[in-house]
């Protein structure tokens, strides 16, 4: 549950940024 909450936030705040 908190693996997929991290990532999910930080999607929000910076797109493909922290992705890519």
């Amino acid at each position: 549950m908190g693996k997929g909450t991290k990532p999910n936030l930080s999607f929000k705040s910076k797109p493909t940024k922290e992705k890519v």
